[in-house]
């Protein structure tokens, strides 16, 4: 996605907010995290790690170097007791120049890497970097290749192509280069997409995708033909009563007796974890 494209850091934040993201990773990273104080968040988007981690207590660096993601995470910890606990610097992680701690407090230092190290550019110097703040780091990446995603099966049905990063081999060539132990760990993760306006739905897609309205009217069929309807009953997810990504997203509700349609999402991710 262009996250420096303000509508399109809108949709991101609050569509992912909407599917419950990031769960129960959270309570996986705090466990890998204990006995440490301090969190570098690279590539920290709008907050999604970040806040619930401020939440627990610990002290977070949070490197984000889009404006507009800084722009939405600053307006959602403003007036919050955790503000504090935060400090945002806005810079790709290559470009950040924090002082490299003491031997004490690179113990205490803690790195998370989720989901961004797509944008470093030299995922080997990028890590060797993260190293030199910390013993205790996790890389989260996603499996595009397993993964059933609503995105995915959009891609697919409109021949489109997919997105393979082979992030995971890349990092693998890194670690074993730079001679460092590691474990790899598969996580499944389902996460329910909600949504009772077709129309803005098909919208959102077009501009996630960086599609021509043309392709909305096959979107929307294809929406109609992948996503089960009237889905709001009992046994709904826990989520926000109403959500509607950058205005123009999806309506995304969990009101019981609601009409709508929902896609479940399956991602299947790899967390790398580096403890020295």
């Amino acid at each position: 996605m262009r996250f420096n494209d303000t509508q399109c850091a809108l949709d991101y934040d609050q569509r992912m907010s909407a599917e419950g993201y990031p769960g129960e990773l959270v309570k996986l990273v705090h466990t890998i995290f204990t006995g440490c104080k301090n969190v570098i968040d690279i590539g920290a988007g709008s907050g999604h790690f970040a806040i619930p981690l401020a939440q627990k207590g610990y002290s977070i660096t949070a490197i984000e170097p889009s404006s507009a993601m800084a722009a939405i995470f600053k307006e959602k910890i403003h007036g919050h007791e955790f503000e504090t606990n935060i400090t945002i610097d806005q810079y790709r992680w290559e470009d950040w120049r924090g002082q490299s701690p003491a031997k004490r407090a690179r113990e205490m230092t803690a790195i998370l890497c989720a989901y961004s190290i797509y944008g470093i550019t030299d995922i080997q110097s990028g890590i060797e970097k993260m190293l030199r703040f910390s013993r205790t780091i996790v890389i989260l990446i996603g499996d595009d290749t397993t993964s059933n995603t609503l995105s995915g099966t959009i891609r697919q049905a409109l021949a489109l192509t997919p997105c393979t990063r082979k992030s995971s081999e890349k990092i693998v060539t890194a670690l074993k280069t730079l001679n460092i132990a590691y474990t790899m760990k598969s996580i499944e993760m389902e996460r329910r997409t909600m949504f009772n306006d077709i129309d803005a739905e098909s919208e959102y897609f077009l501009r996630h995708l960086g599609l021509a309205e043309q392709y909305k009217t096959r979107i929307k069929q294809i929406l109609r033909q992948v996503c089960r309807h009237d889905f709001l009953h009992d046994d709904s997810p826990p989520g926000p009563e109403a959500l509607t990504p950058g205005d123009a997203g999806s309506a995304l509700m969990n009101t019981p007796g609601a009409s709508g349609y929902f896609f479940d999402n399956i991602y299947r991710d790899i967390m790398f974890v580096i403890q020295e």
